[in-house]
């Protein structure tokens, strides 16, 4: 049983270089099982925007969890914190209390997965400067704008082992507004917007996960207004505050905050906010429960006033009650929670950007207070509160900058980054989500020639800081590369790029994870204490040679498990993906997909397999007629021929758009009619089950835009 693992290491080291050596492009869509993330032109791409408006985006799909988070950053400001998914390929960045650079600026698309920050789309805006915003301006005024929505299903046909829905048959209302207005009333810029849902069905209205049938089904998602008059900011409504990632890291809740330049080099701000989440018309300011909220306080100086970003310095002060209450929808019942937190912050910048210093510590005193909701009667021990403390710091300096050692095309820039965090045992603060009780170190160099990039990442991460003896102590070692190489560009220009090339992403990742002490005391058996490598090594293609786009993804994953005992848990992963589009024309659009994986258990001897096709169809055949299909196969097998799983899926959708006039104004709709088919089949032959099963559906569905 030894031997495969004197194999392995000369079998990674093969794919690893095969992988980094004969692989080439980054793609500019992220990959996940072969079904690649775009990101469609924004409207705001190449435009003039305001210091404080929106960015939106949408992806070319539906995100799921797996695939990550999607985050918008614009120049130097980053709005990860702050962008928001409006559905599943829609996301939004508000900026919030910052206001955007002005000037020309880059907005960066990235999908953060864990660690990794992947860009997905990179596009050019002009921020106006405070000149633009004068009282010259004129105001906005009231805009609106109002969907309602009918969903419905006409028919289901289901036999065999498969499950009838709750309903039938049935007809959904829904409805989503939003209002904004902006003008200056006495002097003070001032911009508020209102989102508002309604639903038929209450238990899809936005309070039923913590009122239950007493939901309200037309409701107020969310609310701001905002107020700025010369060195002053006001807003109520539904906020985010907080820079501090240890203390209070962009809470995002209903509250107050006010914010004062008092002079060029010092300002303040303060706010006070819900300490859960709330939707609704009830507690419109957030603030009706005394004990349910966050205060805080930061004071910010300039300590080189000359120079404006070279040195700041911020002080904050947060003090938090929690009463058992949860966050909008979700139906657990949280603990009730105290904290009161001390904060100082050091940011260095050189004004071009070569040098960046980010140093942060807290001092944060917890406790779960006695509450009687939850004690219901019983006589419970008093939790005895705990004062900790907390440290962060970053530096990045760019060693090289814009070097013309390969020619105009291929500026070189070489970043060094040195990242470091600790936490005590039982740190904790209501306004952030810091996790305690680790030491993280990690250290990354970032090199660019033109487009193309190299990423190296090293960290090491060990919990139970303080080595006390009965608690366990492990330690976590990783090594990340990743290559970007755009052929296209690199073998063309940015006119003419060399299509029939593709966009390339190569990655290779070593994670180790083992016990650095084992508890005192204990007669566990040494299975139980962690030892495992986890290696993974990933290339994705990425072809756009119009009117085709063709893209494929590789993935090696092998888990080593080096406990005594279970050496031959171990797992070798290989997963291949592709897809292909081709653009007919203008109203033809067709897509093929194909994934493969084959997980082999070492323990087992056993592999299973998992196959599954794709195709699809959309075709505006008329100018207010459309159609789309989609069909899906998925097969699953093992080699012991234990277990055989086997899913159809397909839908065909008609579509009509129309256009109303009403009250003056044209209003677009459209309607649609979706015939959907499933067929379900699973066998088990070690404990001899059988599944099988079909499912027929026929759905409606109706928008109106006004």
């Amino acid at each position: 049983m030894q031997t495969h693992h004197h194999r392995r290491p000369l079998l990674r080291a093969a794919l690893a270089i095969g992988l980094f050596a004969s692989a080439a492009g980054a793609p500019a869509a992220a990959q996940v099982a072969g079904v690649p993330i775009a990101i469609e032109k924004p409207t705001f791409a190449g435009q003039t925007i305001k210091a404080g408006d929106t960015l939106e985006v949408k992806t070319s799909r539906e995100l799921t969890p797996a695939d990550g988070q999607i985050a918008i950053c614009i120049g130097p400001l980053d709005l990860s914190k702050q962008t928001r998914a409006i559905n599943a390929t829609t996301f939004r960045a508000e900026p919030a209390g910052a206001t955007l650079p002005p000037g020309p600026q880059e907005v960066v698309v990235h999908l953060i997965r864990g660690d990794q920050w992947i860009d997905l789309a990179k596009f050019t805006v002009n921020v106006e400067g405070p000149a633009s915003s004068d009282a010259g301006t004129p105001s906005k005024g009231l805009e609106s704008r109002f969907t309602i929505g009918m969903k419905g299903q006409l028919h289901e046909r289901v036999s065999g082992t498969t499950k009838a829905g709750t309903r039938a048959q049935f007809q959904d209302l829904t409805t989503t507004g939003a209002l904004n207005w902006e003008g200056k009333p006495l002097g003070w810029d001032t911009k508020t917007s209102a989102n508002l849902t309604g639903v038929s069905k209450r238990s899809e209205a936005p309070r039923f996960g913590t009122e239950g049938i007493n939901a309200e089904k037309l409701d107020l998602n969310d609310y701001k207004a905002e107020f700025t008059r010369g060195d002053a900011k006001f807003a109520i409504g539904h906020l985010t505050y907080g820079n501090h990632p240890l203390l209070i890291n962009n809470r995002d809740s209903r509250g107050v905050t006010l914010g004062y330049a008092i002079t060029p080099w010092l300002d303040v701000s303060a706010s006070a906010i819900r300490a859960t989440s709330i939707v609704g018309f009830d507690d419109l300011f957030g603030l009706s429960t005394v004990d349910h909220r966050i205060y805080a306080t930061t004071v910010g100086v300039e300590m080189l006033p000359a120079k404006k970003g070279l040195l700041r310095g911020e002080l904050m002060f947060m003090n938090a009650h929690a009463q058992p209450q949860a966050n909008v929808n979700q139906g657990q019942i949280p603990d009730a929670e105290k904290s009161r937190g001390l904060g100082v912050r050091l940011l260095s910048t050189d004004p071009d950007g070569r040098w960046k210093g980010d140093a942060m510590w807290a001092r944060s005193r917890y406790v779960n207070p006695t509450h009687p909701d939850l004690a219901q009667g019983s006589a419970l021990v008093a939790v005895k509160p705990e004062t900790r403390d907390a440290w962060q710091a970053e530096a990045s300096y760019l060693l090289v900058k814009d070097a013309k050692w390969l020619g105009d095309k291929y500026p070189v820039n070489l970043r060094a980054i040195a990242h470091y965090e600790y936490a005590e045992p039982l740190f904790k603060s209501l306004g952030a989500s810091f996790l305690a009780d680790q030491q993280l170190t990690r250290y990354s160099a970032e090199a660019r020639a033109g487009e193309i990039a190299l990423t190296l990442v090293g960290s090491e991460k060990n919990d139970n800081v303080k080595t006390i003896p009965t608690i366990l102590k492990t330690g976590t070692y990783e090594k990340l590369a990743q290559l970007t190489v755009p052929w296209p560009s690199v073998f063309g220009t940015a006119e003419k790029p060399a299509t029939l090339l593709p966009q390339m992403q190569l990655e290779s990742r070593r994670v180790r994870q083992y016990t650095l002490r084992i508890p005192d005391g204990t007669n566990a058996r040494s299975s139980f204490w962690p030892d495992q490598i986890n290696y993974s090594h990933k290339a994705a293609l990425n072809w756009n040679h119009e009117p085709y786009s063709v893209s494929y993804t590789f993935e090696i994953g092998d888990q080593d498990n080096r406990q005594p005992g279970r050496e031959a848990a171990d797992f070798l992963i290989h997963t291949h993906g592709i897809t292909v589009a081709w653009r007919v024309n203008d109203k033809l659009n067709l897509n093929l997909g194909y994934n493969r994986s084959r997980n082999y258990s070492y323990e087992k001897s056993q592999a299973t397999y998992n196959n599954g096709g794709t195709a699809g169809i959309e075709w505006q055949f008329a100018d207010v007629w459309s159609v789309k299909g989609d069909y899906a196969k998925a097969l699953a097998f093992d080699s012991l021929n234990q277990q055989y799983s086997n899913t159809l899926t397909t839908a065909l959708q008609l579509a009509r758009k129309f256009t109303l006039e009403q009250f003056g104004k044209k209003l677009p709709g459209q309607i649609f009619v979706r015939v959907a088919f499933a067929h379900n089949r699973a066998l088990d032959t070690v404990v001899a089950q059988v599944l099988s099963g079909r499912q027929t559906l026929v759905q409606t569905g109706l928008s109106l835009n006004f």
